[in-house]
Order: C-alpha cells, then structure tokens, then sequence
C-alpha cells in the first residue's frame, strides 16, 4: 500500500462530487410563508394599540371638564417648577425645601382620604 497513491485515488473520488445547497425538510413550514403572518400580527397590534390611545385620550378630554368643576384649578406641576429649580432651592435655601415640595405634592399625589380615594373604598367593604 502506497499511501500517497491512495490520498490520491480519495482525491479523484471527492472530485466526482458537486456541492449542492440542501433541500428543506418535507413536512416543515418554509419561513418565507411564516413572515406574512408575523407582519399582520404586529400591524393588528399597532392598529389596536394606536385605536386605545385614541379612545383614551377622548374620554381624558371628555372627562377633563367635570373633574375641574370638582377640584381647583392648577397648572400642571412641571410648568411650576423642575428639578434644576428644586436643586438650586436644596443648595440656597434648604428651609424652604420642604415647603416647595409640599405645594408640589399637594397637586401631583392623590387625594387618599376624598371622596374617590382608594381609602374610602376599602372602608366599605
């Protein structure tokens, strides 16, 4: 056994084969056809969720009227004060800190004790 001479009869052997992409398994979904399902499962969420918004927003703007009547009037507490105001206050004038932070809140947070508080809820249950 001459091992060069085999090397090259494998060689020859190797050579008669042509490279081939492989065929995809029979039974098997191609991903091709599972795209389109994909796409309008993510533009039915984009619709639902743009049509959410937009109902939302309605029933805010309808809604915003009959809660005014209810509590006073206040301007929205970002177009009062930011945080850089809030810092400059802390490193000044740190007494009136906390007097700036309970006006703020009294407008941000909740009201747990009115009438529609969680509160008040649960006590009459």
């Amino acid at each position: 056994m001459n091992p060069d001479r085999d090397d090259e009869r494998l060689e020859a052997w190797l050579q008669q084969f042509e490279p081939r992409a492989p065929r995809p398994f029979p039974g098997k979904p191609r991903p091709q056809a599972r795209r389109p399902a994909v796409a309008i499962a993510a533009l039915a969420a984009m619709v639902l969720i743009a049509v959410s918004l937009l109902v939302w927003r309605s029933r805010v703007k309808h809604s915003g009227p009959q809660q005014a009547t209810q509590q006073p009037a206040q301007a929205p507490a970002g177009d009062e004060i930011s945080f850089a105001q809030l810092s400059r206050i802390a490193r000044q004038e740190p007494e009136k800190l906390d007097s700036e932070l309970d006006r703020l809140s009294a407008g941000l947070l909740p009201d747990p004790g009115g009438s529609k508080g969680v509160l008040n809820r649960l006590s009459r249950e």
